[in-house]
């Protein structure tokens, strides 16, 4: 990893990774910018700009090679649990991975659907599977503690969105959002009657899995019919970004950075979240 500093950046605030920083490309007043150290992307929101680590290093003038490059551990370990959770009954997820994917708001029904056991003993799992139903690839996630680089390790082709055999044809309103972890919130509050006079032809929700517009997704949409297409994104640089994206490939899309993180929220703001985005009425407000 590279810091906003050692390129020489005037970072102002953020948390971890994340950093508001000066804008280096215009009479920055206050930091519109921002950089995020761990996946080396710059984006400031009044010159619209973005960029990797290498073509920042460049208009800043500095040798990336001279910069002190951390290589990013690709291994992990995790503590072998021998007894079963009885409540995950069918399901080979146990200990640490069980306990991890409750903490972060999933039904004991949404991970058995979805979960398996992972690269490690206890790691959660996710199996990606194209419209034939045929596996593509696996997308297990690092629990922590750990070295915070490394939160997924994919094997095989990641697919455009996923759950990708899910995918169908007609919608009235089409939501895509960045992480796993958000769209089985948004999806559990939908299935679980939280949202009033819910069928799955209303909303459809995807993960882009990352801040990115997947290769062919046009494609892939042009291919439905839908009344609204929608983009949540983080409000990061990565998010930014992509935004930007979207923008320029759906100028029909609603595209909006949401500021505070969708897998974190209650379900009361989840479903405050699908009113406001949504085209299907919910008799709560009618």
């Amino acid at each position: 990893m590279i810091s906003a500093f050692e390129l020489g950046l005037q970072v102002k605030g953020g948390s971890g990774f994340e950093k508001h920083v000066i804008c280096p490309f215009h009479d920055d007043k206050k930091p519109s910018a921002s950089f995020n150290e761990e996946k080396g992307l710059f984006y400031c929101q009044v010159c619209k700009i973005g960029m990797n680590v290498e073509q920042l290093s460049k208009r800043m003038g500095v040798e990336i090679d001279d910069l002190e490059v951390v290589d990013r551990p690709r291994s992990f370990s995790l503590e072998l649990v021998k007894e079963k959770d009885p409540i995950v009954e069918g399901s080979i997820l146990f200990g640490e991975g069980l306990d991890y994917l409750l903490d972060r708001g999933l039904t004991r029904e949404t991970i058995r659907r979805y979960f398996r056991l992972g690269s490690s003993p206890d790691a959660p799992m996710i199996i990606c599977k194209d419209q034939r139903l045929e596996k593509v690839s696996s997308i297990s996630r690092v629990l922590p503690p750990n070295d915070l680089s490394v939160k997924y390790i994919v094997k095989g082709k990641k697919p455009p969105l996923w759950p990708f055999e899910d995918f169908a044809y007609e919608y009235e309103t089409l939501i895509f959002v960045e992480g796993i972890f958000s769209r089985l919130r948004l999806n559990q509050v939908l299935e679980s009657g939280g949202y009033k006079g819910y069928n799955e032809d209303d909303i459809g929700v995807f993960s882009l899995l990352g801040a990115r517009i997947p290769k062919n997704l046009d494609l892939i949409i042009s291919q439905t019919v839908f009344e609204q297409l929608v983009f949540l994104f983080d409000d990061d640089t990565a998010g930014h970004i992509a935004a930007e994206l979207a923008i320029v490939a759906f100028p029909f899309a609603t595209v909006q950075c949401i500021k505070n993180e969708i897998d974190e929220m209650s379900d009361k703001l989840l479903i405050k979240l699908l009113r406001r985005y949504s085209q299907t009425d919910d008799p709560e407000t009618a």
